[in-house]
């Protein structure tokens, strides 16, 4: 997760919001050492697939957004240039 939130960072994405569900105590305070504030995060309990994970996140997602994007964090070799592709 930490190298697709450094992507999405880079390519200059201003808030990434983080599902987190099982091991997120871990989870949480290793992507807040990484990048402090900047990294929000939402809960999903229980797990139940990638749409409930984009359902639960809905209340962080909410803000004055030019466009929104959905990543898996098990994609690292995802990289800004390719982010700043959907520019």
């Amino acid at each position: 997760m930490r190298l697709v939130a450094r992507a999405a960072f880079d390519a200059g994405c201003d808030k990434v919001v983080v599902i987190v569900g099982h091991g997120r105590d871990l989870v949480q305070a290793h992507l807040s050492a990484q990048f402090g504030g900047r990294v929000r995060f939402a809960v999903q309990e229980p797990q139940l697939g990638t749409g409930h994970a984009v359902y639960c996140a809905v209340d962080e997602l909410e803000g004055d957004f030019d466009r929104t994007i959905i990543l898996s964090g098990d994609v690292p070799n995802m990289t800004a240039h390719t982010l700043e592709q959907f520019a």
